[in-house]
Formats: structure tokens, sequence, C-alpha cells
């Protein structure tokens, strides 16, 4: 078997299973004649494989015998090793597997496997599903453990296709023995079917890779696993054995290399040295001469001899200059390996050392990875492993050397301590010697990054912002305007301040000026806009809002925001100028919200196909025309309420219904039409209840109470009770959608507390009670409770005759709202109402002289006893009092 293809792999190939014994090439292997197909021409079908085109394949063979599924899983195996797509390459490698595994269904059946060649053949098929899993699902991870040096851990997939190839192995295994076997005896029969030329290669093939899958299968394992050992005796057996069997140098070096590993595994490193020492004398091939001094180098690691395997991995970074070492893949990969190992041993070998020759080892080391990291493309991350392992995170940054420095600092931000992290970084910044700005420029942005992960957002940004502006580097300016504007946002979010704000879109329009290139520039348009219309600078948010390009997905929707910031200007201004300039004005703004709402969706029907948040601006838009119409100063209710109508008979959204509902009942009020509600407002309150509409439903129940509260004001009464008794249900239904939903007590006990009003209005206090005694013991000081608990209490003696107890029960009901000192000031009429049913209930219990005299007492220090109709009522019964007080 050959390496992954170079394709596949990072920007240097990699191959830890280079060593794996060839494979036979599909032209190798002739595609058996099955059928009178005119495409069944042996070549034409091995092309087609080595092509890796199994779709064709697919039509050469008939699709039920065992050859075609393996012919159709080689070309499959092909595809996957020059594919570019990963997920692809994933899915042809399963679909690979799974024509192997058909075949050998097929294979084991008796009538199948009838003939020597036929048995054969299933034990090359098992091996070829070996190196399949082997070279292609478990080689990435193989190279990845390699790279890393064992220093991060492996995905626990490798552990179970490592095991599902080791058990394709051995099913072919003793049926190849058995072949062998046959040939050392020159078996006829054998060399009549004229496959006996293959047998010793193939058996060859599965035992070495055999041994491959269980050395690596072993480094899975822990130390101590008895599995472990019997893992790695059996592949050095195996891998001894072709050493001395094969005449191919080229397999006597891949077994030698394989038993030199096997004997460091184990544990036996004179013996590793030794075997991996004499591989590494031949001149060829120049990858296998490259893996053995990588794999000597790891021994004289593993033995403590870390200056031996810095040597030895330095001659082997020398030679990447030379031509033959380019071409040749295997060698590449360790020979640009290796310089990030030699430095890792410096490290190593530096703490073996004391005093300063110790510390120069290691800083050394540490340069020279901090120099390969600079790369970029995979090595910081491949680098950033090794300064893992090499620095110790409870180090001092202020005793490090600057190298030392950046990879604590570095180690510290991957391990997710950013304050240590951020200290470490500023040692380096601090520091007298020489650094580039590019250097330096780099290292701020990873400070501002750890900054902005400890919530340090605005002195990240301001880090984040000057190296996006000043540096040269556009990849580095990408990366510092990203964190500039995402510390911005959160800068805003977390304070709430307009100038935060501000900052927000100002340096991210400056951005997006500097970086128009940048793939996310576009999308920070909208984000400053919003910015700059929450601190109500409309007209800056409306160049900001124009500037999104209609290829934006944000179009349509900055659109909306645009006109919506006209007319939160147009509201702003509204006290600066005359009523006919306002109406002017808000009339062309509710014209732009129709013309908006027919860009979006010729009607204001759903349009199947559309999508949702286009029919939602579209409706919005209409609301928004509608709504500036009913504006006090417009005065267009009429037309307002016909712009909605066809609104009212479509499927709307929670939010939106609430909304038709207020502005109907807006325009009744300004129109003259108060009183019940008219047939299509009662038919929308009642699919509003019907909704789990949330807080906007809110919003119904206060334009029902405020509509009950004009009417008694106005003194409009029976019209009131009438109103309030239609509501009375409505808010029913809402208060049950609200008590089923866990987190919404607050918004449950506001529409309890409208409920409880309506029912007061309505006569039905008795019925209200219940409702306001409980909202008075979740919270007895709010004065709105006491009023109406009050109320409900004076209708309930009112309507029982005045008994003393529900007398008593109103008079202490008017006592305790009275008993807030602050009343007077911050609610007077309510005072004056307290304060007159109370002196009432005095005067009903005999204390005549007393009310006299305390109405007076108000009235000389507030002539006008809170104004009408407080005045009159309590003048009344200030006269009354006195006729009593003198009978």
């Amino acid at each position: 078997m050959r390496r992954i293809a170079r394709r596949l792999l990072p920007p240097w190939p990699w191959s830890v299973v280079l060593l794996l014994a060839p494979a036979p090439s599909a032209s190798s292997q002739p595609a058996p004649q099955v059928g009178p197909s005119p495409f069944n021409e042996p070549r034409l079908v091995a092309f087609l494989v080595e092509e890796g085109l199994p779709e064709l394949v697919e039509h050469c063979l008939p699709p039920e015998s065992a050859p075609h599924k393996v012919l159709v899983a080689r070309a499959l195996a092909r595809a996957a090793e020059s594919g570019l797509d990963p997920k692809r390459r994933e899915a042809d490698i399963d679909q690979a597997e799974s024509r192997y595994r058909q075949a050998l269904e097929v294979g084991v059946q008796p009538e199948w496997s009838n003939s020597p060649r036929r048995r054969f053949a299933i034990a090359r098929w098992h091996v070829e599903l070996g190196d399949l899993i082997l070279r292609l699902q478990c080689g990435p991870d193989l190279d990845d453990l390699e790279v890393h040096h064992r220093l991060r851990k492996p995905p626990s997939r490798l552990s179970d296709r490592l095991a599902r190839a080791i058990s394709a192995y051995r099913q072919a295994d003793p049926a190849l023995r058995e072949f062998e076997a046959g040939i050392a005896r020159d078996d006829d029969l054998l060399i009549a079917e004229g496959f006996a030329d293959e047998i010793v290669p193939l058996a060859r093939q599965c035992s070495l890779n055999l041994g491959w899958a269980l050395t690596y299968r072993s480094r899975l394992l822990a130390v101590d696993d008895p599995q472990r050992a019997a893992a790695l005796s059996e592949a050095l057996r195996r891998f001894e054995t072709a050493a001395r069997s094969t005449e191919r140098v080229e397999d006597r070096l891949v077994a030698l290399i394989g038993a030199g590993v096997a004997f460091r595994e184990l544990g036996k490193l004179d013996d590793a040295v030794k075997v991996l020492g004499g591989a590494t004398r031949t001149a060829d091939p120049i990858g296998l001469k490259c893996r053995g001094q990588y794999e000597l180098a790891l021994t004289h690691l593993r033995r403590g001899e870390p200056s031996l395997a810095a040597d030895l991995l330095d001659g082997l970074a020398s030679q990447a200059d030379r031509p033959e070492i380019a071409p040749d893949r295997d060698a590449a990969f360790y020979v640009r390996l290796a310089p990030v190992l030699a430095a890792y041993a410096r490290v190593l070998d530096g703490r073996t050392k004391p005093g300063l020759a110790g510390a120069e080892l290691r800083r050394r080391g540490i340069d020279e990875l901090n120099a390969i990291r600079q790369r970029g493309g995979v090595w910081p991350a491949v680098v950033d492993t090794y300064i893992s392992d090499a620095i110790p995170t409870d180090a001092s940054p202020s005793v490090l050397a600057a190298g030392e420095q950046i990879a604590l600092a570095r180690k510290l931000a991957a391990a997710g301590e950013v304050t240590k992290a951020a200290a470490a970084f500023r040692a380096y910044l601090d520091r007298p010697d020489p650094q580039t700005p590019a250097e330096k420029d780099l290292v701020r942005v990873e400070l501002a990054e750890c900054l902005e992960k400890a919530g340090q957002f605005k002195p990240a940004a301001e880090l984040f912002t000057d190296v996006a502006e000043r540096t040269a580097d556009r990849e580095l300016a990408r990366r510092a305007a990203r964190g500039a504007v995402s510390s911005l946002r959160r800068a805003a979010a977390a304070s709430g301040l307009i100038g935060d704000d501000l900052e927000l879109a100002r340096v991210s329009l400056r951005l997006v000026d500097r970086l128009p290139d940048m793939p996310l520039a576009g999308e920070w348009i909208r984000p400053a806009a919003a910015a700059l219309e929450r601190a109500r600078r409309f007209e800056e948010a409306q160049a900001a809002y124009a500037r999104v390009p209609p290829t934006s997905a944000d179009h349509a929707a900055c659109q909306f925001a645009l006109i919506r910031c006209k007319q939160s200007s147009l509201l702003d201004r509204g006290d600066t100028l005359k009523d006919a300039e306002f109406a002017a004005q808000a009339i062309a703004i509710a014209e732009e919200w129709r013309a908006l709402s027919k860009r979006l969706l010729p009607t204001t029907q759903p349009v199947p196909g559309a999508p949702s948040d286009t029919a939602g601006l579209a409706s919005q838009a209409v609301l928004q025309s509608a709504e500036l119409l009913a504006h006090p100063r417009v005065g267009r209710c009429a037309e307002a309420v016909t712009l909605v109508a066809p609104m009212e008979q479509a499927p709307l959204a929670s939010e939106h219904l609430a909304r038709v509902i207020t502005l109907r009942m807006r325009c009744r009020r300004a129109l003259g039409q108060t009183g019940d509600t008219d047939a299509v407002t009662g038919e929308l309150l009642a699919r509003a209840a019907d909704l789990q509409a949330g807080p906007a439903l809110l919003a119904v129940a206060a334009e029902l109470e405020t509509e009950v509260g004009q009417l008694v004001n106005t003194g409009r009464l029976d019209d009131a009770k009438r109103l309030a008794n239609q509501t009375v249900p409505i808010l029913k239904r809402i208060l049950d959608r609200l008590d089923s939903e866990a987190r919404r007590e607050a918004d449950a006990a506001i529409v309890r507390f409208s409920m409880a009003r309506m029912l007061v209005h309505g006569g039905r206090a008795t019925e209200a009670l219940p409702l306001l005694d409980a909202l008075l013991r979740d919270n007895p000081s709010d004065a709105g409770y006491r009023r109406y608990h009050a109320l409900a209490c004076e209708q309930v003696a009112r309507a029982a005759g005045y008994p003393s107890d529900a007398a008593a029960r109103a008079e202490a009901a008017w006592a305790r709202l009275l008993e807030d000192a602050t009343l007077r000031e911050a609610a007077p009429a309510r005072y004056w109402e307290a304060r007159y049913y109370w002196l009432r209930w005095q005067l009903d219990r005999g204390q005549a002289a007393e009310v006299a005299r305390g109405i007076e007492a108000e009235q000389a220090w507030y002539p006008e006893l809170g104004g009408p109709p407080w005045k009159e009522r309590l003048l009344e019964l200030a006269q009354r009092a006195r006729v009593l007080a003198r009978n």
C-alpha cells in the first residue's frame, strides 16, 4: 500500500502509513470474465477502476456478482484517494467498505468458494478491506497522532477503526499461510490455477500490514495493559519474520523499521536503536531512510538522550534543499516535521541541564518553535501542542525569555486562563528587546482576544481597532477588525450607553471602508446603523442603512429600518412643527411604508413560498403606515382602518393582530364610536385570546381598559359597564394562556389586575375581590391594588344594603389606601377619592362633627379639595355632617 494521497492532506505531505506494504494495483488484477456484455473488456474495467469511476464500473458487470462489488469498491477507494471534498471522500470510503463486505458475504457461501482461486480471491478481498480501513480511514488520524508526537489525545474513533482493520487482516491470514504452505510443497493444483506467483507477496503484505495495525493500536493502550504487550509481541514476530524471509530491499527495510518501532514501544530501547540504526545506513529508497532516521531520533528521546535526538533531527531537516526530497512525499513529510521535533528535543535537553546552559537550550528551542509557528497555515496548531508541553503554566513571565513569554501566553490562552495569558502578553510587549511592528501587532491582537474573553471589552476594542486600522498585514487586519466589532458590540450590550452604541457604529463603518473586500464587512453595516438608531442619530442611521446593497439578505430589513428612522426623526421633531407640516410629512412617510409593503409582497395575503420574514416585514409596513395615519395630529383614522382591513381576514402573527386591534380601538374612539365593540373588533379579540400571544396581548388588555376608562371618565357608566363585561371573557382567556406558561407570572399578574378592574366596572365586585386579595397578598403596598380593592369593597357593601361587616371592610380598605403618606402628592385624584369615601363611612358611623371639622381643615390647606368631582362631593358631605352634628 502507498501513502495517503497528497491532495487530501494539509500543505505538506504527512504519512505514517507509508510503511504499509504496497497494494496490488487494479490494473494488475484483470477483471473476471462474467458475461457477454459489450462493456466487459478487462482492460476497460481496469482503466475505470484505476481512474476512480465507480458509476461507470457499475454498468460493466452483473451487479449481483462478488467480483463486481469488489471492482466497484476499488473504484470508490481510488475516488476517495483523489477526491477534494472531505464529505464526499468519507462517503466513498464508507461505500467502498460496504461493497467489500457485501462481496465477502457472497464469498463465504460454499457454492461460491468451491475452488482455490476463489478462496484466494476472498483472502485478497479481506486484505484489501484491511488496507482500505488502515490507509484511508485511519491514515489521517495516525498522521495527526504522529505529527503531535502523541502529545494530543487521539480521536476515539481510531481505536475502533484499527480493530476493524486488524479483524480483516486476521480473516485473510490463515488462508494465506495455508496457500504459502502449498507453494512450499509445490502443490500442482495451485500452479495449475495460475495464481501461485501472487501468494507470497499477498501473504507478506497481509502480515506486514497486520503488524503495523497492531503497533498503531498498541499506542492507544495503557502501558500496563496486557493487550498492549501481546499486540506488540505479535507485531515484532511478524516484522522479524518478514525481514528474514524477503529478498526485496524495500520490504526488508519496512520490516526492520517496524521491528525497531515495536522494540521501542515494548521498552527495549537498546534493541530499537540497534535495529533502526542498521535500517538508516541504507541509501535507498530515500523515503524509508528518512523514516528510519526519524524513528531513531524518537527512540533516543525515549531513552532520555534529547541531544542525540536533536542532532539526528537537525541532520534530517538539513536535507530539505536536496532535489530528491521534494518529489518524494514520504521523505518530505519527515524532513518538514524534523525541525519541530528538533526544537522540542532542545527544550527537553535544556530541562536536563542546570544553570545558564539549560536556560539557553530551552530559549533556543522555544524561539525555534515560535519561528515555525509564524509560518501560518497548519503550523500554529502543531507548534502549540509542543509549546504546551514545553512551558509550565505556573512559570512567572518576568523571569522568562521573550520566546518563552510568548509561548507561555499562548499556552495559557489556549487553556482558557485569559487573565494570566494577558499578563504574559503584556510582559512580552513591555520588553526592551527590539520587536518588529508585525510581531507587536500580532501579539496585541492576541492580547486583545484575551481581554475580550475576560470581559474587558473596551480595552480589547481599542487594541483591535488600532491594529486593524494600521497594520499592513491584510489577514491580521481582518482578524483585528472582527475582534473590534465583536468587542464593541458586547460593550454596547453590557452598558446600554448611547456613547458605546455610537462608538460601535463609527468604528464598524470605518473598518468597512478600510476592508471592503472582507467577507464580514457587509454584515457590519446593519448593526452599525442599528447602533446609530439606538443612539437617536436618525439621519446618520438612514445613511448607514442605505449602504446595504440590494444583493444583501439584510436589504429588506434595512429598507424597513430606514423608513422607521425617518418616522422616528419626525416624531422627535414634532414639537417644532406646525400641525399642517407634521401631518404632511407624516402622510409622506406613511406612503413610503405602503410602497415598501408593495415591494416586499404585492398583497398582504400570505404568498406561498415567500420568506416568512419578508411577509412579516410587509405586514409591519402596512401597520406602521396605518398607525401613522391614525396619529392625533394627522387624523386620517378612517383611511387607517381601511388600510388594515385586508389584514383582518389573513392569518396574522399575534403581535400584528394585537396592533390591529388596538389601532381599530383608537380609531373608533377618535371617530366617536365608543361603547360596545363592533363586530370586526370583537372577532379579532376572540382570535387574539386563542393565540399564544405573549407580551403583545398585554397591549390588547391595556387598550380594552383604556376604552372602558374613557367611558367612565366621561360619565357614560352604562356604556362602560357593558363594554367591561364584554372584555372580561377575553381577558380570562388571555389569563388562562399566560397561567399555562411557567415564566409568565409577571404578565399574568398584569392581566389579572386588568380583569379585576373590568369586573369592578362591570358591577361584579364580588368576583373581583378574590383576584384583588391574591394580588395584595403578593404585593400589599401596591396603591393600584389597594384602590380597586377599596372600590370593590364599596360596591359589595352598597349592593348588600351596607351590612355592618361589609361596611367595616370597605372602611378599612379606604383607610389602608390613605396610609400611604405619598398618595396626596403622587396621585392627588386617588387621594381625594379615598378621603371622600373614608369620611363618608365615618359619617355613617355617627362621627358627624369629626367629619365636618376634617373637611374644613382640608379646605383650609387645599381650597380646591382635589377639584371636580371630589370638591363638590366633599362640600356636600361636610354640609350633611354639620346638619347631623347640630341635630
